[in-house]
């Protein structure tokens, strides 16, 4: 009797036996019950058989509630999966190939490929036929596209001498300085099958420092390549990792930010 009394106090968080305890499991409920079942005494074995009546139906409310929200959770996750628009480009590091500051040819170079392309071409290749100046980023690759000295200015090429280059090295006369674009302009890019080339910052974009020559000094080139307007993030394929992928997602909103603070500059591969 006094085994069954006990566990079935076990149940409850007060001693009037009204208020069940929010963490009862199912086991807690089962010891109860076989408690409840060796009683010899009827009345206080249908008064406990209440109890359980009380616990069970608790639990069970609370199954229905987690089941309901695990398929709510589930559909969620499927909804926000359905609504990705990805391109999957394929990629290039950088970083692989010790070219240091090759940034902007490899994103240019991996939305070229996945357009049918220089599929043959190595980033080696790409990056030594493109134009160099000595400071005219418009012109073309200014400073040390393979080191990192001087480290207190941007080694860069400009999105119009990059997709001049483009355009003359692929044969593609569809790559395109779209600077000014705002971000759901790159959406509409991408919802075309068109990567871009996009003129960001360095650690995870952080915000832009040291402006020299129209770019901050942690100017850093990735590849668009993806959206979803249900969790409103972005995909990119940064260049920099040295990993067989360089996917990352970002919040749409923090993209935007540091987009629009480098100048809204990028490039199309139409």
């Amino acid at each position: 009797m006094r085994d069954a009394e006990k566990k079935i106090k076990d149940l409850y968080s007060d001693a009037n036996l009204t208020k069940i305890k929010n963490n009862v499991t199912r086991k807690s409920y089962n010891d109860a019950k076989k408690a409840v079942d060796r009683l010899l005494q009827k009345d206080l074995k249908s008064k406990y058989q209440q109890n359980l009546n009380n616990v069970l139906a608790f639990i069970e409310d609370k199954e229905e509630k987690a089941r309901i929200a695990a398929e709510e959770k589930t559909r969620k996750e499927a909804e926000i999966k359905a609504a990705w628009v990805i391109l999957e480009t394929p990629y290039i590091s950088q970083n692989n190939n010790k070219i240091y500051n090759g940034c902007e040819a490899a994103a240019l170079l991996m939305g070229l490929q996945y357009k049918g392309y220089l599929k043959g071409t190595s980033l080696k290749t790409f990056v030594d036929n493109m134009p160099k100046s000595v400071d005219n980023p418009h012109e073309g690759f200014v400073r040390d596209i393979y080191g990192v000295e001087p480290k207190d200015v941007p080694h860069w090429i400009a999105p119009d001498a990059l997709a001049k280059y483009g355009r003359e090295f692929s044969g593609n006369n569809e790559v395109r300085d779209i600077t000014g674009t705002s971000v759901t302009g790159l959406k509409k890019e991408l919802d075309k099958g068109n990567p871009v080339v996009i003129y960001a910052t360095g650690g995870m974009f952080a915000d832009p420092v040291n402006w020299v020559e129209e770019a901050p000094n942690n100017v850093h080139v990735m590849l668009l390549i993806g959206y979803n307007p249900k969790n409103n993030q972005v995909l990119i394929n940064d260049p920099w990792t040295r990993k067989s992928t360089g996917k990352v997602y970002l919040s749409e909103s923090r993209f935007t930010e540091i987009y629009n603070k480098v100048g809204k500059k990028a490039v199309v591969i139409r």
